[in-house]
């Protein structure tokens, strides 16, 4: 029977440790969702491109949860306009940005238009984070209001993956002695 070398497996338990400092301390990525909504002022086409305007940039937080759970509801934001044919900077919330890295219409009649898309979101800390998009536009009368949010998919925990990649190297360890 072969026994495992102390001094390999001490070497092995204080790598994983410092290794998982060094992912501890860096920033994580966002998760969570925040949803706002308020009033819009028109639709503009020029040629190919669309935007649709907000009177006074203003957004009013609806709900917020994960990283987003300091956001409360009744908080406000600023909005830029959403210009279809241009990514950019769009939304302000909470210490966060978003800025649109695409969109697509999923459906539009007279009275409402349906969009979703990507973004990336930063801020408060966090490493820039691919969020998802979706707006939707209402018209009745002379009352137009809207309904969006951002949502972060759940990401791996880098402290999963250490243990994971300890668990290998253990294995490694063990193979070797």
């Amino acid at each position: 029977m072969k026994f495992i070398n102390i001094n390999q497996l001490v070497k092995a338990t204080v790598a994983s440790t410092l290794l998982m400092f060094a992912f501890g301390s860096s920033a994580a990525l966002i998760t969570g969702d925040v949803t706002f909504s308020g009033d819009w002022a028109s639709v503009a086409s020029t040629g190919s491109t669309t935007e649709i305007t907000f009177p006074g940039g203003d957004l009013d937080v609806d709900g917020s949860s994960g990283d987003f759970g300091g956001i409360a509801q009744g908080d406000s934001g600023t909005l830029s306009t959403l210009d279809f044919g241009v990514n950019g900077a769009f939304a302000s919330i909470g210490g966060f940005d978003f800025t649109l890295t695409g969109i697509s219409v999923v459906f539009q009649n007279s009275t409402i238009i349906v969009i979703e898309g990507t973004a990336v979101a930063s801020g408060n800390g966090f490493m820039d984070t691919t969020v998802d998009f979706f707006f939707t536009a209402n018209q009745s009368g002379s009352l137009r209001n809207f309904s969006a949010g951002f949502t972060a998919q759940p990401v791996p925990v880098p402290g999963a993956l250490i243990l994971f990649g300890s668990a290998l190297a253990g294995l490694g360890l063990r193979r070797r002695a």
